[in-house]
């Protein structure tokens, strides 16, 4: 069940951060949680760059980021412009409620530190 995976953020920080989680750094083989994962390449651009490149995916997943971009609209058509023609596109992200808030954020990041 191996995967060939290309992680992207728009903060480098979180790309070294992610390196430093691969073995042995760029192309690397890491096996988490019974996954094989290739790492093909982990770079610090968006989303946009790989829709110039008219690159197309398999999955495609943006966990906990919609809500952090300036145009949701156009950050979900850059999603499905990245995604293979029978692919899957998953997108998630906290209600804005003050539920949500005092539940995900406020317990489970700050108080338990699970996040």
């Amino acid at each position: 069940m191996g995967a060939t995976v290309t992680g992207i953020d728009a903060v480098e920080k979180n790309i070294k951060i992610a390196r430093l989680h691969a073995v042995y750094g760029f192309e690397d083989i890491v096996l988490s949680q019974g996954f094989l994962l290739v790492f093909e390449r982990i770079r610090a651009s968006g989303q946009k760059k790989l829709v110039e490149e008219q690159r197309k995916f398999d999955a495609v997943i943006a966990l906990e980021v919609i809500e952090h971009v300036a145009d949701a609209t156009e950050f979900c058509k850059s999603l499905s412009a990245l995604t293979a023609h029978e692919g899957a596109t998953v997108v998630s992200t906290i209600n804005r409620s003050m539920r949500s808030y005092a539940t995900a954020i406020v317990a489970a990041e700050y108080l338990l530190q699970w996040v």
